[in-house]
């Protein structure tokens, strides 16, 4: 009997290691994709702020900015849908935290995870 329950003690750690080490992976590779919608997301921001900045010391008058302001807009917001991604992304973390070590899951975790997921493709 003892040895039985040694046995099972030894398979749950390595159950928990397994789920501990799977987790950290995918925040690791979660972040990565986050952290480059970012970089996209604001390097063409700034790209076009400098853009901008050079139509308007131009000073023709056949120059329309607006056009390239409601461009610099749409980058705007897909920066602050990647910020709520990553809240999305918080949400379901701590909600998954609390069930990893049991059978069951959280349906509020795979809620802010589907959500997390809608949201970095809608700011692509």
């Amino acid at each position: 009997m003892c040895e039985n329950h040694e046995m099972e003690q030894k398979q749950w750690e390595l159950k928990r290691d397994f789920y501990f080490e799977s987790l950290k992976t995918t925040i690791a590779y979660a972040a990565g994709g986050m952290k480059a919608l970012f970089m996209v997301s604001g390097g063409a921001a700034v790209a076009m702020l400098a853009f901008i900045g050079h139509l308007v010391t131009l000073q023709k008058t056949g120059v329309t900015i607006r056009p390239f302001v409601d461009a610099l807009g749409w980058y705007f917001f897909a920066s602050l849908l990647g910020s709520a991604a990553f809240l999305m992304s918080y949400l379901s973390q701590f909600f998954h935290t609390g069930t990893i070590f049991t059978e069951e899951t959280s349906r509020f975790g795979h809620v802010f995870h589907g959500l997390a997921v809608l949201v970095v493709v809608a700011s692509y």
